[in-house]
């Protein structure tokens, strides 16, 4: 029995105070970690509308080459009309799952997402 105080005593363990302050600096590395990932995401989102805007702008102004006009939505890039072939194989959305809105004009028109970022096609 003596021996087995002996053992308990001379164990070295760690405090409670130690402990929590353990947790505390996980949490806020924790913490720190998940406001990253939301800020990665949201970086990822705009760079993925940055390359579906140029894609149709691209296939807007080829598809004004082939014809002299702007077309009168999205959804006449998609598809085959006289000697041309479609300019996408799809009409993108933005990552936020909601359509591109297309206005057209006389000489330009105008892309926007639902980030609130716009380009403009001449």
């Amino acid at each position: 029995m003596l021996k087995l105080r002996r053992l308990f005593r001379s164990q070295n363990g760690f405090t409670l105070i130690e402990l929590v302050f353990v947790v505390i600096i996980l949490s806020i590395l924790a913490g720190i970690a998940l406001m990253n990932m939301g800020t990665t995401e949201t970086r990822d989102k705009n760079a993925k509308v940055q390359v579906d805007f140029l894609s149709i702008a691209t296939a807007i102004k080829v598809y004004k080459v082939e014809t002299s006009n702007f077309p009168s939505n999205l959804a006449q890039l998609i598809t085959t009309s006289g000697t041309y072939e479609p300019m996408l194989d799809e009409v993108p959305t933005d990552p936020w799952g909601t359509d591109y809105v297309y206005l057209t004009y006389t000489d330009y028109v105008i892309i926007s997402s639902a980030n609130g970022e716009n380009r403009t096609v001449r």
